[in-house]
């Protein structure tokens, strides 16, 4: 993924094409990058886990889970750039509807395998392994997938939204500014597994016998800034938004 980005820059450079406003290269290169960041947290993270048990079946199923699911979905996104289509939440045509609900589902494998890793280094982590450190990369996996599903599908439901927080039609205007705060909200969601353990080391370094209250102080504050981005109390349009989505008319 990492050696596909300066190929997607170059793409980039050549194809003058746009979906939206940014040409078509520029979402397949953002994604190889974001995956290579995913994936190389992961293989960080099984050092945590038993030598032993790096071959057990569990453990087999959330790596090769995550690679596939990385691959397919890295192709449905490289497919429609070069087709010229927007690849998430695309209905338009029946092959758009099919490509973006694979990816849903894709979506879904792909934070959900986050959970047998998380189970592993639970259960069965490394002996030399900091219990600190371990609980952090537990809480990372786990809000990962929490506020990854959450925001994944507040995000698919603004797609398909057709009323805003005034009861009239979304304007493009509105549209873009609840899914800028849902993006940040996803963001923040799917990096909490490095947020954690980032956390945790500082916490480690500065906070000598606090450390463990330092790490719970920011696993609370991350998640109330990822919530409070996602939730109501802030931004009443994006919850009202999404909220309508369900009885709005989709055809």
């Amino acid at each position: 993924m990492l050696a596909l980005v300066p190929l997607g820059v170059f793409w980039a450079l050549l194809d003058t094409r746009r979906v939206g406003h940014e040409r078509v290269a520029i979402k397949p290169t953002k994604f190889a990058l974001s995956i290579a960041v995913y994936l190389l947290t992961v293989a960080w993270m099984l050092h945590y886990v038993r030598p032993a048990r790096l071959e057990s079946g569990l453990v087999q199923l959330a790596t090769w889970g995550l690679l596939i699911g990385a691959t397919v979905e890295f192709l449905c996104i490289v497919g429609q750039a070069a087709r010229g289509r927007r690849s998430h939440f695309n209905r338009a045509t029946p092959l758009d509807m099919a490509i973006s609900t694979l990816m849903g589902v894709l979506a879904i494998l792909f934070v959900g395998m986050l959970l047998p890793l998380a189970w592993e280094i639970t259960a069965r982590p490394r002996a030399d392994t900091a219990p600190l450190m371990a609980a952090a990369i537990v809480a990372g996996l786990v809000l990962t997938f929490v506020f990854g599903a959450l925001t994944g599908s507040s995000m698919a439901r603004l797609g398909t939204a057709t009323v805003g927080s005034s009861g009239a039609r979304i304007t493009r205007d509105e549209r873009r500014r609840t899914g800028l705060r849902l993006r940040l909200a996803h963001f923040c969601g799917i990096h909490a597994m490095q947020a954690m353990p980032l956390i945790a080391f500082l916490a480690l370094r500065v906070g000598g016998q606090a450390a463990a209250l330092l790490l719970v102080a920011g696993t609370i504050g991350y998640s109330v800034i990822t919530l409070t981005l996602l939730f109501r109390p802030t931004f009443p349009e994006a919850w009202l938004a999404i909220g309508a989505a369900p009885a709005t008319d989709r055809s």
